[in-house]
């Protein structure tokens, strides 16, 4: 009987473990698919606006200046997608940080997620500011 309640507990401890490996091993996929769809988006829109607004802009007062300020933190936010999705791998793959400080809180990875998002969003805004009031 002993026996039984071991092998028991025993196994529900490995049932939590894998369970809880697979919890955090998926919150790096969606972690790591976040930045690269970020890093996809801030290209095509840097590629569509240097498209089709090239023509459309004459360059009277300096507004094509101005469109360099969003190119700039979308590739602010490309440069911190790319090191969030090298951290990501590093922590993953590091034989140096024990399994139960592998997580997607590290502050190597949080603070350039977040930077990411933040020059992402605030890019998006200057560009959408730009596009809603381009002089005619």
């Amino acid at each position: 009987m002993q026996f039984a309640r071991a092998s028991l507990l025993f196994a529900k401890i490995i049932i939590m473990d894998s369970s809880n490996k697979d919890r955090v091993l998926k919150s790096f996929d969606v972690y790591q698919d976040t930045a690269k769809q970020m890093i996809t988006l801030a290209t095509l829109i840097i590629g569509l606006t240097i498209t089709y607004f090239k023509d459309l802009i004459v360059d009277t007062g300096g507004e094509k200046k101005i469109l360099l300020i969003p190119f700039s933190i979308f590739f602010i936010s490309i440069v911190c997608g790319v090191i969030t999705l090298l951290n990501l791998a590093g922590t993953l793959g590091s034989p140096e940080i024990p399994d139960k400080d592998v997580s997607i809180y590290r502050r190597q990875i949080g603070m350039w997620m977040k930077g990411q998002v933040l020059t992402f969003l605030a890019a998006i805004l200057i560009d959408a500011l730009f596009i809603l009031f381009i002089p005619n």
